[in-house]
C-alpha cells in the first residue's frame, strides 16, 4: 500500500492482472472499458491482448478468415500496431475511419438511402431525384456529386455507421468477420458510435466482444463520446504510472482521486512547479484560441520559464535541455513555423490525425522518402514509392532521379506546400495516389 491509498505489488504484476481481467471478459464475450490514466501503459496492454489472441487464435477465431480488429484513431498508432504485431494477416489493424468504411463500403444500395438523411447533404442533393444508380468514394474526403459518383466527407462515415450499427443484421455480419474488436483511446469514439456498435445485448454472448481502452480525461475532440460509464461494459483499471516521477504521480492523484494512480518503485522523486498567466492583463484569443495569450507572449513566456528551470537544475532530459509538452495544436504548429495550417483546415483532424489525403502523402510519403534519398537509403526509399525495381535504362535516369529528390528538398526548405505538390504532380519517376491527383484536377 503506497502513499495514495494504491495497493499495489509490482507494476508487471498489475500488467499481468490486467491481461487477465481482458482474457477472462473476452472469453466469456463480455464487453469491456480499460480505463488508465496517462503513463500507465494502456497501448502495452492493448498489443498484450492482441499477441495471446494470436497466441490462441484458434479459441478466439474459431472461424476460417475471422480477424480481430483493433481502431486506433491515428494512422501512426495503426503503423506501430501492426509492427508490434509484426504484421499478422489475423489483426486488422485501422483508423476509426478506415474501419467503419471497410465494414460499410459493401452496402451501397443501404448507404445510398441514408445519405440524403445525413447533416449537410441537403444543399447538395436539391434537385437530385434519386440516388439508386450512383457510385460511392470515399477518396477525397469532402463531399458532393461527381460524374455520377457521391463523395463522401469524412464526417458522414461515422454518421452513416451509426445508421447501419442499427440493424442487428448488420450487426451481426461484422461479428462474423471480427468476433473481437478493441478500441484505443475510445473517448475519442464519434458520439452515438459505442452505443450502437454493443447494441441490445452489451453483456450477453451474442455479437462481437468489445474492449474499449483510453482515459476519458484524455478527450480531445469534440462530438466524441468522452466517458462510457452508461454503457454495461465490465471496468478494468490500471493504475501503475510507468511515465512520472513521484511528484507528479502525486499532482495527478490530487487532481483525480477517483483514479488514484501509483509511481514504479524506481521512479525518480522529482518536483513539481506551476507556471500560470493569469496576471496577464494584455489582449486573449478569440474563437479557437479563446483565452490564449497572444502567441509572442507565450514564446516569450517559455523562453522565461526555460531560463528559470535552468536556474532551478531540474527535470533535464539527455541532451542537458528541458522537456516542453504542449497540448494544443496552435501552439505546436506556431512553435514549428505553421501558425496558419488550423485555418487552412475546417477540422482540425483533416491534419493532425492525416485524414486529408494529400497531408498524409506528403508525411507518409514524400518526408520520410526524402529522408531515404538524402541519407542514400535508396531501397526503401523505392519500396516506399511502389517502385523497387525502378527502371535505369540509362546513365540520365540516375542523374534525373536525384535532379528530382534535390528540387524536391529546395522547395521543402524554402517554398510553400503548393509549390513541393506541383514539383511532385508535374514530374514523371513515381505516380501519386489518385486521391492526390484528382484534388489537383478539381
Amino acid at each position: 500500500m503506497n502513499q495514495t491509498g494504491v495497493s499495489v505489488t509490482t507494476a508487471e504484476e498489475e500488467s499481468k492482472e490486467t491481461l487477465q481481467s481482458i482474457l477472462a471478459a473476452l472469453s466469456d464475450g463480455r464487453n469491456f472499458k480499460l480505463e488508465a490514466g496517462a503513463g500507465a501503459g494502456k497501448t502495452h496492454s492493448l498489443v498484450d491482448t492482441l499477441r495471446h489472441i494470436l497466441i490462441n487464435r484458434r479459441r478466439f477465431l474459431p472461424r476460417q478468415g475471422q480477424r480481430v480488429a483493433c481502431i486506433t484513431y491515428t494512422n501512426v498508432a495503426r503503423n506501430e500496431i501492426i509492427r508490434r504485431t509484426d504484421g499478422s494477416p489475423h489483426i486488422f489493424a485501422e483508423t476509426i475511419h478506415g474501419f467503419l468504411w471497410e465494414i460499410i463500403s459493401p452496402f451501397r444500395k443501404s448507404l445510398l438511402h441514408e445519405i440524403p438523411h445525413l447533416s449537410g447533404w441537403d444543399r447538395i442533393l436539391e434537385g437530385q431525384v434519386s440516388l439508386e444508380a450512383c457510385d460511392i468514394s470515399y477518396d477525397l474526403g469532402f463531399r458532393g456529386i461527381h460524374e455520377n459518383t457521391v463523395r463522401l466527407h469524412h464526417d458522414d462515415i461515422p454518421a452513416l455507421a451509426i445508421r447501419l450499427f442499427v440493424n442487428q443484421k448488420f450487426r451481426d455480419l461484422v461479428s462474423d468477420r471480427f468476433p473481437i474488436i478493441l478500441v484505443d483511446e475510445y473517448q475519442d469514439t464519434p458520439s452515438g458510435l459505442a452505443e450502437v456498435m454493443i447494441g441490445e445485448h452489451a453483456l450477453s454472448s451474442f455479437g462481437s466482444s468489445y474492449g474499449f481502452f483510453g482515459d476519458h480525461w484524455q478527450q480531445i475532440y469534440d462530438k466524441t463520446c468522452g466517458s462510457i460509464d452508461h454503457l454495461p461494459v465490465a471496468l478494468i483499471q490500471k493504475r501503475a504510472n510507468w511515465r512520472s516521477s513521484q511528484a507528479v504521480v502525486d499532482v495527478l492523484n490530487h487532481m483525480r482521486p477517483e483514479l488514484p494512480q501509483a509511481a514504479v518503485s524506481d521512479a525518480e522523486p522529482g518536483s513539481v512547479t506551476v507556471y500560470h498567466t493569469n496576471s496577464w492583463t494584455g489582449p486573449r484569443g478569440t474563437h479557437s484560441k479563446k483565452g490564449q495569450i497572444p502567441d509572442d507572449v507565450l514564446k516569450e513566456t517559455l523562453r522565461w520559464i526555460t531560463e528559470d528551470r535552468l536556474n532551478r537544475q531540474k527535470s533535464w532530459d539527455a541532451d542537458g535541455h528541458p522537456k516542453v509538452l504542449m497540448l494544443t495544436h496552435s501552439s505546436i504548429a506556431s512553435e514549428l513555423g505553421f501558425i496558419n495550417i488550423d485555418r487552412s483546415f475546417s477540422r482540425n483532424e483533416d491534419f493532425v490525425r492525416k485524414n486529408d489525403d494529400v497531408v498524409a502523402f506528403l508525411l507518409d510519403v514524400v518526408e520520410p522518402c526524402c529522408d531515404f534519398f538524402n541519407s542514400k537509403q535508396y531501397g526503401p526509399m523505392f519500396d516506399l514509392l511502389k517502385r523497387s525495381r525502378p527502371r535505369m535504362v540509362q546513365r540520365s535516369d540516375k542523374t534525373g532521379w536525384t535532379d528530382l529528390f534535390k528540387t524536391i528538398n529546395t522547395a521543402r526548405a524554402k517554398g510553400t506546400v503548393g509549390e513541393v505538390l506541383d514539383i511532385l504532380l508535374q514530374q514523371k519517376y513515381f505516380s501519386l495516389p489518385q486521391s492526390v491527383t484528382n484534388r489537383h484536377r478539381n
